[in-house]
């Protein structure tokens, strides 16, 4: 049998078994679905990478690398400022009303109905999010196992599914660790490899053509600039207000652990993306002339089975699975816990912790069977990426106005909440199938429409009294309380956040006065330093703590499994051995 199928195979089922053994510490519903509320920032932000830094994530974009260049890279990096942002106000909010979901604040700050409707979309979002994540893992998997993709669609998928009903956020929440150890060992491989495979560091810049270098460009030939504004645009609900991706930081133990988790994800992907996506525009060099690629999303498999040795290159691909497992594990027990908590649990209050959870579990099955069926349709879409945005442009745009809404402002009525939900679907489905927008412009209308249908609808409106008194008193509880905005630590990191935003507001404005490629390197740079500075004032702006910095689960804390996958230096020990190896690859390998 060949070696890399063997770590493939080996990989599959060992995290079934790990999934298994973590189910051990699920003892109530909490458990299953917020981990107990037991994490600390470096679980937080090993969950959050493992999430975020999926299949979907990386062999769609260095597929668009392969055909467009560095542009893609702005998908990861305006989210690592995003989720900066979303750290430092959004994060703190919503866990401080010890919540499981995030529509569980909509019926308290506006009705049942508010709550209602969010889950149904996201229901929906998430069943053709978790399909195209599986497509793209299955595509990988295609392209090295000579297998169709529909057979390991209906191969891998329940060994996700089955997996990901097992022991819900608190298993996933750790073998998100080890999977993006396994991310970051696959990257620092692929890279130098990919890189020796072109003649070296020199002679790629020297074939690749300086234009596959700019980030901000106009035309249609790629992504262009207004691509880049949705990558933003979308990325807003992605880090703020999205279920699947909050519920990480939902099971951390205390406020400052799940805010800091995300700010130290947002740091460390940063250069984790470039190890995929540079491979992918070597990928142009290598895979020239009679050679190209007729399917791009295919570079990074091929990539792997002409340039990785057997047996690196089964963990490269075992890199990719962690990653698809990852996401699709978390979309997954997050259908299985918007549904759970916001419809069953409200009509039948009066069962057993036992019985909800095995409700999520069955969730779970029919949700994975669902994204089976879209996975076997994600090509007519147009491939991974722009099914990606199709997905998220038409779904998440109204859910985040009525959040943020509800987090910041005290005038917004019930009656603008619905109408911005059902009218915001509404313009979206318009534009979508009666002016066949693409989700690029999409994105520029439903953000703005929303936002309008909101602030008119509450001008017209007025909530009761009694209403505005719930409201009131829903907005005292977010309260951070007082904040120490004077210190010289909350005042250093807003220096640093603001050169840092301005200097790349700046660059992306005079972008060709930059060298290529050193622009890269430029942008990474003030993107991490505006991440650093948000994590320098974080302790300042996340407000009152309101939970026991011991968690919820006695027990997981205490185990040997948390001891070791919490540590810092533990990713202090991965990293430094990351550098080590790709440095060793290149000029020694």
């Amino acid at each position: 049998m060949d070696l890399n199928l063997v770590v493939i195979i080996a990989y599959l089922v060992a995290i079934v078994v790990f999934g298994l053994f973590m189910s051990i510490y699920v003892k109530k519903a909490d458990d299953y679905f917020v981990g107990g509320r037991a994490f600390n920032h470096w679980v937080v932000a090993g969950s959050v990478i493992g999430t975020n830094v999926a299949a979907i994530y990386l062999v769609g974009p260095a597929g668009v690398a392969y055909n467009s260049g560095v542009p893609v890279l702005m998908i990861a990096w305006t989210g690592n400022m995003l989720a900066a942002f979303s750290a430092a106000l959004f994060v703190p909010r919503l866990r401080r009303l010890h919540i499981t979901t995030v529509p569980d604040i909509l019926e308290t700050r506006y009705n049942r109905v508010v709550r209602l409707l969010p889950v149904i979309l996201w229901l929906f979002y998430y069943a053709f999010f978790t399909g195209n994540n599986l497509y793209a893992l299955c595509l990988c998997l295609s392209t090295v196992l000579d297998w169709p993709v529909q057979r390991l669609i209906w191969t891998v998928g329940p060994v996700v599914v089955i997996y990901s009903s097992t022991a819900g956020l608190l298993g996933a929440a750790y073998t998100d660790i080890i999977q993006t150890f396994l991310m970051v060992i696959g990257g620092v491989i692929l890279l130098p490899l990919a890189m020796r495979q072109v003649g070296g560091v020199e002679s790629f810049i020297a074939q690749t053509p300086p234009e596959l270098f700019t980030f901000w460009k106009a035309g249609t030939n790629g992504i262009n600039w207004q691509d880049l504004i949705m990558f933003t645009l979308t990325g807003f609900p992605f880090w703020c207000t999205s279920q699947y991706l909050l519920q990480r930081t939902f099971g951390g133990r205390s406020i400052k652990d799940a805010s800091k988790g995300l700010a130290l994800a947002a740091i460390l992907t940063g250069p984790l993306t470039l190890c995929y996506i540079l491979p992918g525009m070597c990928g142009r060099i290598i895979y020239s002339g009679d050679k190209a690629l007729a399917n791009s999303d295919q570079i990074l498999p091929m990539l792997f089975k002409d340039i990785i040795p057997a047996g690196l290159g089964g963990i490269f691909i075992a890199a990719l699975i962690a990653a698809s497992y990852s996401t699709i594990a978390a979309v997954l027990n997050a259908s299985a816990t918007l549904f759970t908590n916001d419809i069953y649990r409200p009509a039948r209050p009066a069962c057993s912790s036992t019985h909800y959870t095995w409700v999520g579990r069955g969730v779970t099955v029919l949700v994975g069977l669902i994204a089976m069926f879209f996975a076997l349709n994600v090509e007519k879409l147009g491939g991974i990426i722009n099914a990606n945005y199709e997905i998220m442009t038409f779904f998440e745009p109204p859910i985040f106005v009525v959040v943020c809404a509800a987090l910041f402002w005290r005038s917004i009525t019930n009656k603008a909440a619905i109408a911005t939900l059902v009218g915001g679907t509404l313009v979206n489905a318009f534009c979508t199938w009666g002016l066949h927008m693409g989700p690029a412009y999409r994105s520029f209308v439903i953000f703005p429409a929303c936002f309008a249908i909101l602030f008119l609808v509450s001008a017209l409106t007025r909530n009761s009294a009694k209403q505005q008194n719930r409201v009131d008193r829903f907005l005292a509880t977010l309260s951070p309380g007082a904040l120490d905005l004077r210190s010289t630590r909350f005042l250093a990191g807003l220096a640093i956040s603001v050169l840092s935003l301005a200097a790349f507001v700046l660059c992306s404005v005079y972008e060709r006065l930059l060298p290529k490629p050193a622009n890269v390197f430029v942008f990474l740079a003030l993107v991490t330093g505006f991440v650093a500075g948000v994590l320098v004032m974080l302790p300042k702006v996340i407000g009152r703590e309101v939970d026991s910095p011991l968690g919820e689960n006695d027990a997981l804390s205490k185990s040997l499994v948390n001891r070791v996958l919490s540590s810092g230096y533990l990713w202090l020990a991965v990293y430094a051995f990351a550098g080590g190896l790709m440095f060793f690859l290149y000029y020694a390998g």
